[in-house]
């Protein structure tokens, strides 16, 4: 993005303004570069850049209380994949073996953070249920309670002998 003319400090209008977050957002965000690299590009002081990621980060924070976390991971996921497709099509582009190599490094680093996201969702999500179902057994022990709940999220393959006595406890208790 180019300014229609260099600004070295303010008053700016409210058009320039959201043109200029718009590409911080941009450059921060979708490509990683530091306030300080923004600045260079935009040819816009420093601290005009730090003041425009403070409030963009300000305004995620804010969209993050009010926005179910799962549609804030998939739009992070969708950002990412849309970089990873972006990329995908300059690597056909690509003739030079060690540029090649490059981009198929920057494509594994996206594909390992969805990776590292969706590994990071299950377990705190495990985490979550193991300290509410911690949580309920403490208080019904508390309140002296004979009953407690048993949480487990995953498959067990067991005997059929096994099998039929869970099940046979499971039911027992299901009675009320």
């Amino acid at each position: 993005m180019e300014l229609e003319h260099e600004k070295n400090g303010g008053p700016y209008t409210k058009d320039e303004q959201r043109k200029r977050r718009d590409e911080v957002y941009r450059l921060h965000f979708e490509y990683g570069y530091s306030a300080r690299k923004i600045a260079e590009f935009l040819k816009v002081n420093r601290g005009t850049i730090n003041r425009d990621i403070m409030q963009l980060y300000a305004n995620i924070a804010n969209k993050w209380r009010h926005l179910d976390p799962e549609v804030f991971v998939r739009n992070q996921v969708e950002r990412l994949e849309l970089q990873r497709t972006r990329l995908r099509k300059q690597l056909d582009k690509v003739e030079s073996f060690h540029e090649k190599i490059i981009v198929e490094k920057i494509i594994l680093d996206i594909d390992m953070k969805i990776t590292n996201l969706q590994i990071r969702l299950v377990e705190t999500t495990s985490n979550i249920h193991k300290r509410i179902s911690d949580g309920i057994n403490e208080w019904q022990k508390e309140e002296k309670s004979g009953k407690r709940v048993f949480l487990q999220e995953m498959f067990f393959e067991v005997s059929e002998k096994a099998y039929k006595k869970l099940y046979n406890i499971y039911k027992e208790d299901m009675k009320f």
